[in-house]
């Protein structure tokens, strides 16, 4: 599990091996799953309820297809890809901004990892939570404050001496923080989707 995310003690449940191995979560301000997926131009499939069954329907076939699902959280919708780049990709995240707040973090298997901000179209802050000493956007330093509260170590570390590491950093208190959402394993493992494709 992904350090960021906060482990609910109550939840003893051996299903979602790898939950945070290789994902994609992307919270939107104020729009229905519909409308998440009506912005991304995907074809609506059915809901699902688990992490489990949301990775059966949503898996990819081809490179260029990606699956999706989509559940409301307190009036914003959590769109969660179990191996996808929807969230972070500009090509959707722009339209899926319009006119409100888009926050996605993404990770895969290889530890790549990656977080967006964005408010109406416009990219706030995009960064490598393994790397944040270097931000871009037109707002990279917005959270500096929170960003350090959170452990993560801002100075940019381009000096190949330094190999100080924010393993430890809470990236779900940027998210909590930016959404007002706690993201439990819980919530995510249990969640009903109404799921979608993007691709030919």
């Amino acid at each position: 599990m992904n350090d960021a995310f906060e482990d609910d003690a109550t939840w003893d449940d051996d299903d979602e091996d790898g939950l945070w191995d290789d994902y994609c979560l992307t919270l939107v301000r104020g729009i229905s799953a519909e409308e998440f997926l009506r912005r991304i131009g995907a074809r609506p499939g059915p809901r699902v309820t688990g992490v489990s069954a949301l990775r059966e329907e949503t898996r990819q076939d081809s490179h260029t297809r990606m699956g999706i699902g989509v559940t409301e959280v307190d009036g914003w919708a959590l769109g969660f890809e179990t191996c996808g780049i929807i969230g972070i990709s500009e090509k959707y995240n722009v339209p899926l901004s319009a006119g409100t707040r888009l926050v996605a973090d993404f990770q895969n298997v290889n530890a790549v990892t990656r977080f967006v901000w964005r408010e109406d179209g416009d990219l706030r802050l995009d960064f490598d939570p393994g790397d944040p000493g270097v931000r871009r956007g037109s707002d990279p330093d917005g959270l500096l404050d929170v960003l350090t509260a959170a452990g993560f170590s801002c100075e940019d570390t381009t000096d190949e001496d330094d190999d100080e590491d924010d393993g430890d950093a809470d990236l779900n208190a940027v998210i909590e923080h930016l959404t007002g959402i706690r993201v439990t394993d819980r919530l995510i493992a249990r969640a009903t989707y109404l799921t979608g494709t993007v691709g030919p």
